[in-house]
């Protein structure tokens, strides 16, 4: 098991998280961030098993976890002064948010947002201007085919910024296909959103 190996592992509450590579795994181990009773995975491995049963992950599973570091105030100072500047808080940084390219929750909602309104746009555009009052128009060939490949146009988009999205959140792209099934393709429309 390399640093380039993928881990799945079992949070605090018990809900399986991962993919993680293994150094910011070691890390999360190391901060406590995950408890010492913890499960992980990865691909090689039959079952899941404790942390530290794994030969990769043993001595930092033994080592206790980093205390934090805050500053006491001087002796001279009042401890229960408001400070008076916002204090130095540490930013993780460590996980890669493209580890799996593609794009994020808010462009992804952007963009099909704007494709829905385009599409619409369209659509009552060529009502108005090529249909009118004539509404024996609309049953023509011309239209109804036009009015398929308006569809058809905007559903190849739509997957397009899907597959990027899907990719993101780092599942594969034949999730897709869950699209036409009913209800569950609801289902995924808000994961898209909210993952």
């Amino acid at each position: 098991m390399s640093d380039n190996s993928k881990w799945y592992y079992t949070d605090n509450t018990g809900a399986q998280v991962g993919p993680v590579p293994t150094s910011e795994l070691k890390s999360l181990i190391s901060e406590g961030r995950i408890p010492a009773s913890g499960l992980a995975w990865t691909e090689g491995m039959d079952n899941w098993q404790s942390l530290n049963q794994i030969p990769v992950l043993q001595n930092i599973v033994a080592a206790p976890p980093q205390a934090m570091k805050t500053a006491a105030p001087a002796a001279s100072e009042n401890p229960y002064k408001t400070p008076s500047a916002r204090p130095n808080r540490a930013v993780d940084t460590s996980y890669d948010y493209d580890e799996y390219g593609g794009i994020r929750r808010l462009n992804y909602f952007l963009r099909v947002l704007l494709l829905a309104i385009v599409t619409v746009a369209i659509a009552v555009l060529v009502f108005i201007f090529f249909i009118g009052e004539n509404l024996e128009k609309i049953l023509s060939p011309v239209v109804i085919l036009g009015g398929l490949g308006l569809l058809a146009v905007y559903f190849i988009v739509f997957l397009y910024f899907a597959s990027q999205r899907i990719r993101n959140i780092g599942y594969s792209s034949w999730f897709l296909l869950f699209i036409f099934v009913p209800f569950i393709n609801s289902i995924l429309s808000i994961i898209l959103i909210s993952l």
